[in-house]
């Protein structure tokens, strides 16, 4: 069995859209998304504010464990996980459900 992994640590940069973390000019996100060639629109169009603030809480509530679970898996493994992923390709995690 041939061994993919680096031969070195990686870092590989996991990153989290979460409430506290987005920005609040919206217009602007969504004028910068559609300048890629692949169109990007923000998570922000998917709720309304009180939606977002309960999925939040939700997530980050003591008792939801996954979220949790999920960023320690990624951080841990992420150097793994691109290892065998093709040069050139994009992975992205949508998330539980």
């Amino acid at each position: 069995m041939i061994d993919k992994r680096p031969s070195q640590k990686t870092t590989i940069p996991v990153i989290e859209i979460m409430r506290e973390k987005r920005s609040e000019d919206l217009e602007t996100q969504i004028i910068q998304g559609l300048q890629f060639d692949s169109l990007q629109l923000p998570q922000d169009l998917l709720w309304d504010d009180a939606g977002q603030i309960l999925f939040d809480d939700l997530c980050n509530s003591s008792v939801y464990y996954l979220t949790r679970k999920e960023k320690e898996i990624l951080h841990k493994y992420s150097s793994d996980m691109v290892a065998t992923i093709p040069e050139g390709s994009a992975l992205i995690e949508l998330g539980c459900g």
